[in-house]
């Protein structure tokens, strides 16, 4: 029992997550997520937490049968790749939002003002959104690594 330990940690927090996914898409959050997120970066990263976590889920399972230094090291280099990530989407999506702003030359009319604000809503939702999803997928799968990390050699 005491070699499944951390198996089944990690089980709890890779299963949490995917319940979290399936809900996301149940209410809609995912289809959401994909029309205000139009640089994709959301996707990527969700991408990749979903196919490193199976990838911690095998270490956990190892945990004491090879050298798993070099898989903790990607593991967290991903995991910080997360945060950068969502960052680089808020940075596109402050572009985004501001290079609207960039182009008043003179008066500008309603229309123009609506379309403006069209705009920086949109900037504004990638960026918020990236970030977002940079954060929560970086703390999973930090969690699962710690989780890793504790039991390693113990």
């Amino acid at each position: 029992m005491k070699k499944l330990k951390p198996f089944l940690m990690w089980w709890i927090v890779f299963v949490t997550s995917l319940i979290g996914f399936g809900l996301a898409s149940q209410y809609g959050l995912i289809e959401q997520l994909w029309v205000v997120d139009i640089s994709k970066i959301s996707f990527l990263i969700l991408s990749i937490y979903l196919i490193f976590s199976p990838i911690c889920g095998w270490i956990a399972w190892n945990i004491n049968k090879f050298n798993m230094t070099k898989y903790l090291g990607i593991g967290w280099f991903i995991a910080g790749t997360f945060v950068i990530l969502g960052l680089i989407g808020t940075l596109i999506g402050f572009i985004i939002a501001f290079s609207e702003l960039i182009s008043i030359s003179g008066s500008i009319s309603t229309a123009e003002i609506k379309d403006m604000i069209q705009v920086l809503g949109s900037g504004l939702g990638v960026a918020f959104t990236t970030t977002l999803v940079g954060f929560i997928c970086s703390l999973l799968l930090k969690i699962q690594l710690v989780i890793i990390e504790f039991f390693k050699n113990g």
